[in-house]
């Protein structure tokens, strides 16, 4: 049975490494790849609707601020990642709002390599959704 009381961060994604057999030559693996992490705004690249895929070569991690104004009606918004195109098929996260103020709503999610993310909207009535931000990590 792993030990999670080691103190230690354990990359699991690709090395398999066990938490109870955790050493100073782990961490310093894990730091060094975590050295290597990247971040992007890529605000002005994304869309609602259009699916991407993760063709990094690392597993990734995103996190995107809605702002919706529902109106008088709805601004409902699913967030899909799956490993087939087109991503409608595994969703991960929802974000609904209802009504005539205006809401901030944020969502992080990983996807692994190769897989694919979509974010949609569905706005009934005269409801508005938009992306604020949309900022992706590379990670190991």
């Amino acid at each position: 049975m792993p030990k999670y009381n080691r103190g230690y961060i354990k990359q699991d994604l690709h090395d398999s490494l066990l938490l109870d057999k955790a050493d100073a030559t782990d961490v310093t693996t894990i730091e060094t790849a975590l050295a290597t992490c990247t971040m992007e705004d890529v605000t002005a690249d994304r869309a609602l609707g259009t699916t991407y895929q993760n063709t990094s070569g690392k597993v990734m991690m995103a996190t995107v601020t809605l702002s919706q104004a529902p109106g008088t009606g709805s601004a409902d918004s699913r967030l899909y990642v799956q490993n087939s195109t087109p991503a409608d098929d595994t969703m991960v996260g929802n974000l609904t709002g209802i009504g005539f103020t205006v809401i901030v709503h944020s969502i992080t999610f990983i996807v692994p390599v190769g897989f694919y993310y979509r974010l949609t909207d569905s706005d009934l009535g005269n409801g508005e959704t938009n992306i604020y931000k949309w900022f992706e990590w590379t990670l190991f």
